[in-house]
């Protein structure tokens, strides 16, 4: 009596909620060894949520919480009597389901490892496929979600869906017929999942400007087959606000994600072993940087990218809201546009470990007052503080022998300069457009660029 209770009760249930293909999301086994019993529930609500708003419009999701409270009224029947494929057998029967979601979250030696399966009704065969990945810590599997619920949407949908997707909105070119690369997008989806699967081969890479301007963006989820992202590949997506990199994704491109204005948080996985100059540049919303430290070749500090050995500076988050910045007495090494644009920062202080000072790191750095480069310091490389319109002082250390192209460029407070003669080499426009710039003191032994100066300049020389 009582289980015909509880299944007429999941049977109405079913018959009010579903008229079409349905998969059903069942417990996972052994998570509660792993999981508080707070965070179970927060995982099966936010991966049901993410499945049921991935799902393609002929499959239908039963809602984790209603099987949640379900499975509270009936417990000591549900757990206590049958196994767990019996258990979610039952379950998918009175729901009248026709395939059903599992998997297993356990701990492996110092990692936690969750699988997820899917599997017939009312055979309860084991279908192809299914996805297992390891983590570090509960959060990292939290963040595995979206991940997690593409690569088992892919296997449900099977080829012909991902394909058909594929061939209306996606350009992509066949490697050595055995990889895709996706090179374009003809599509306006504002929530993107990318197949793993296109002519039933892989996809590998996102190639260069692949999702270039693509404005009507706002979520992607990349594929787990995914190991490259190209140059500029989602480059000006100026509403995009998440994107999920896969833990299968080694390379990320140049200018990658330039201009995205919109997003406002990255995870780069413990995988990634490259990241291209100005991957997040022009990102005016990112405040934080996240990295997944295991055996990474990256960390972050407080938000900050760095190399794992904190000795350069890869990217500051430019839409911080944070006035003064000290880096790391470890950093010898400031990279390719670290600061670029972060236009609330008024104060940096350049510790003096650093030796080099690389392509517009402090460009657009609209705030910026004052600079006191370190004696450390060899070189200020091209536009290095171009635009840096609020900037009044510059104290360059003789320590310094070449000052690139536009390296002040269009600093149009600067007032007085001070080149020291270690200076063997000064760019071409180095301080154009700064005019209010007068005075000017260098050595006659330093070979100066065109334009260097304004015509407003007065020069003198140390010799």
């Amino acid at each position: 009596m009582k289980k015909f209770l509880f299944t007429a009760l999941f049977a109405i249930v079913g018959v009010l909620a579903f008229s079409q293909e349905r998969i059903a999301v069942f417990p996972f086994e052994d998570m509660n060894n792993i999981l508080t019993r707070t965070e179970s529930v927060m995982f099966y609500q936010e991966f049901g949520n993410e499945f049921r708003n991935r799902s393609p419009n002929n499959v239908s999701i039963v809602p984790r919480q209603d099987v949640e409270r379900l499975i509270n009224v009936e417990m000591a029947f549900q757990l206590g009597e049958f196994s767990a494929r019996e258990k979610t057998a039952e379950m998918n029967r009175v729901l009248n389901g026709t395939q059903i979601l599992s998997g297993r979250i356990a701990r492996v030696d110092n990692e936690i490892r969750i699988t997820v399966s899917l599997f017939t009704y009312p055979e309860l065969d084991w279908l192809p496929g299914g996805v297992s990945r390891s983590v570090s810590s509960t959060s990292q599997l939290f963040r595995i979600i979206p991940e997690l619920v593409q690569s088992m949407q892919d296997i449900i949908v099977g080829g012909g869906g991902a394909t058909q997707s594929a061939a209306r909105d996606f350009l992509y070119e066949i490697v050595d017929g055995r990889t895709v690369t996706i090179t374009g997008y003809l599509g306006e989806a504002a929530v993107l999942n990318i197949p793993s699967q296109i002519d039933g081969l892989l996809v590998t890479a996102i190639g260069d400007h692949a999702f270039y301007n693509c404005n009507s963006l706002t979520s992607v989820t990349i594929p787990s087959s995914v190991t490259e992202i190209g140059q500029f590949a989602f480059a000006y997506c100026s509403s995009l606000t998440n994107i999920t990199i896969p833990s299968s994704v080694t390379e990320i491109g140049d200018y990658a994600f330039e201009w995205c204005t919109s997003l406002t948080n990255v995870i780069i996985p413990s995988s990634v072993t490259s990241i291209g100059h100005g991957a997040f540049s022009g990102c005016s919303s990112l405040t934080s940087i996240t990295v997944e430290t295991r055996n990474s070749n990256y960390a972050s500090v407080d938000g900050v990218l760095f190399d794992k050995n904190i000795q350069t500076i890869i990217k500051y988050p430019e839409g911080r809201n944070q006035r003064t910045y000290v880096i790391p007495s470890s950093v010898m090494y400031i990279g390719w546009t670290a600061f670029q644009a972060s236009r609330n920062l008024t104060n940096v202080t350049i510790p003096s470990s650093v030796e080099y000072i690389d392509v517009a790191a402090f460009y657009l750095c609209s705030s910026l007052t004052s600079v006191t480069i370190p004696s450390s310091v060899i070189t200020i490389e091209d536009w290095a503080f171009r635009y840096c319109s609020s900037l009044t002082s510059v104290a360059i250390p003789n320590s310094v022998t070449y000052i690139g192209e536009f390296a002040f460029g269009d600093c149009y407070s600067l007032t007085n300069i001070a080149i020291p003669s270690s200076v063997t080499s000064l760019g071409g426009y180095a301080f154009f457009g700064c005019d209010n710039l007068t005075n000017v003191t260098l050595s006659r032994r330093t070979q100066v660029g065109e334009n260097a100066f304004p015509d407003s300049a007065r020069i003198t020389y140390w010799d």
